[in-house]
């Protein structure tokens, strides 16, 4: 028997994940007292990388997570 495929609404799914997670980070804040920090870490400055970067900023930033992006020297090892 084949099933019908089913159509995913990513940005349906997206908002409910983010809507559960903005929850869980305002339970965290209240229970602590404390705000969740993403630190990212960025060797060189690949081009590639660049949206990528952006966008994990602006999404901590808009679930209300402190956000630090640490940039090393393209040589760091």
């Amino acid at each position: 028997m084949v099933k019908e495929a089913q159509l995913l609404k990513g940005a349906e799914i997206a908002k409910q994940v983010q809507e559960e997670l903005r929850a869980k980070l305002n339970q965290i804040k209240s229970k602590h007292g404390e705000t969740p920090k993403l630190t990212a870490l960025q060797v060189g400055v690949p081009a590639a990388s660049e949206i990528y970067v952006k966008k994990q900023k602006d999404m901590a930033e808009s679930l209300g997570i402190q956000y630090e992006l640490i940039q090393l020297d393209e040589k760091t090892s």
